[in-house]
């Protein structure tokens, strides 16, 4: 397994045509940190492992989406001050107005000593406008503090979705928690599985779609990647579908964006610890038709296929360019 230092791949999706560049860096070699993208012009990274897997990072910064994309020298932007603790496999959002970001959950460790600090706060608050901290104090019972591997996903009204995740590395989270950030209150469905290391991605219609992970911290519980799960944020229901086509890999902390037409594009993941990578490293999957519909990309050997996957990186959609950063080999 390699890291990557900064690794950036700028699919355009409708064209037919695949540009790669790839950046030397600046920030450290890292994978599994967490990352959003503000007022589409800056995209922050929070934590992540560095330093060849052995110790987790507190950094903050973010590349400037708004600038011409330089391959010898990034336009990136560090925060001097980092965050209180580091933080791994942690989810984020961020407020309705942008002007804050949530980082929920994960693995924090004290950035000294890299000991787990008793009675942490599950939810840390980091101001745009002056990057200071705070622990905000949010009513309900839930608490994500050491639970990890989930995703976020904000309806724009104020409510974050965060389903299962995995707590301490072993057991899994089976619940799907809405943190309400306009009230400060967490409402909590409790479920009788969930999964860890998926994808998930917003639909206009409000319906989220889950895709991939697995269903335990054993790495024999990988799900299907016909198997789709669907939660409906205005009922606050689930239904299943079963997805035709391609051959798909199953696959864990894999990434996915929301294309054109209601496509989600998926890129990279892998099976086991070893990050053995999944197969095709690009697919999307049709919402448009029932059931969903797969499709491999670069199944046939007149494109040329992307030269590296990567698992446990962050990924979104800037314009019409899928971009990809950091990760594992």
């Amino acid at each position: 397994m390699n890291f990557q230092s900064f690794f950036c791949k700028f699919f355009t999706l409708y064209s037919g045509t695949i540009f790669l560049v790839t950046c030397q860096f600046i920030p450290s070699q890292r994978y599994l940190q967490t990352s959003i993208i503000v007022n589409e012009t800056k995209w922050y990274f929070f934590g992540g492992n560095i330093g060849n897997g052995e110790t987790d990072t507190n950094e903050v910064f973010y590349l400037k989406l708004s600038k011409s994309f330089n391959t010898n020298s990034p336009s990136w932007v560090k925060d001097q001050i980092g965050s209180p603790l580091t933080n791994i496999l942690s989810a984020s959002c961020i407020t309705a107005d942008n002007s804050s970001i949530f980082i929920i959950g994960g693995v924090m460790l004290d950035p000294a000593t890299q000991n787990f600090v008793p009675n942490q706060p599950a939810v840390y608050k980091y101001s745009l406008n002056n990057s200071n901290w705070e622990a905000p104090n949010i009513t309900g019972i839930d608490n994500f503090a050491n639970c990890g591997g989930l995703q976020s996903i904000n309806d724009n009204t104020g409510r974050i979705f965060l389903y299962g995740g995995m707590l301490n590395f072993s057991e899994v989270c089976n619940r799907m928690s809405i943190f309400d950030i306009n009230n400060m209150s967490w409402l909590t469905i409790n479920l009788s599985t969930s999964r860890i290391g998926y994808t998930a991605t917003l639909h206009k219609s409000g319906n989220i779609t889950y895709i991939g992970g697995r269903l335990t911290s054993i790495y024999s519980s990988y799900i299907s990647m016909n198997e789709i799960q669907i939660f409906d944020t205005n009922s606050l229901s689930w239904h299943n579908v079963t997805a035709s086509g391609d051959y798909i890999d199953i696959r864990a902390f894999h990434t996915a964006v929301l294309i054109r037409d209601s496509k989600i594009l998926i890129f990279g993941g892998s099976i086991t610890n070893l990050a053995i990578i999944s197969k095709p490293e690009l697919a999307t999957l049709d919402t448009n038709i029932y059931p969903f519909k797969w499709a491999a990309l670069y199944a046939d050997n007149s494109t040329a296929a992307p030269s590296t996957s990567l698992t446990s990186h962050s990924a979104l959609l800037y314009d019409d360019f899928m971009v990809i950063a950091f990760g594992l080999l």
